[in-house]
């Protein structure tokens, strides 16, 4: 029965959406979010104009960053 349910897993456990219900929105609606190239996928909030709140795992001790605003595609 474990087998069955773990191939179940692989087959089917992906294929769903990472965001359920969500909606595509423009991207000058939310000016406060800002996508952190960390190399990962870490978003952050713009929260001064020289600060932004991110989670601590997107960091590390000699993090640093330049940053631009306005820059979508």
């Amino acid at each position: 029965m474990f087998v069955v349910f773990a191939k179940t897993t692989v087959i089917y456990g992906f294929n769903q959406p990472r965001i359920g219900n969500g909606e595509i929105t423009p991207p000058d609606l939310f000016q406060f979010i800002v996508k952190l190239h960390t190399g990962g996928f870490c978003t952050g909030t713009i929260i001064s104009k020289r600060h932004i709140l991110t989670a601590a795992h997107c960091i590390n001790e000699n993090f640093s960053m330049k940053a631009e605003h306005d820059t979508y595609k």
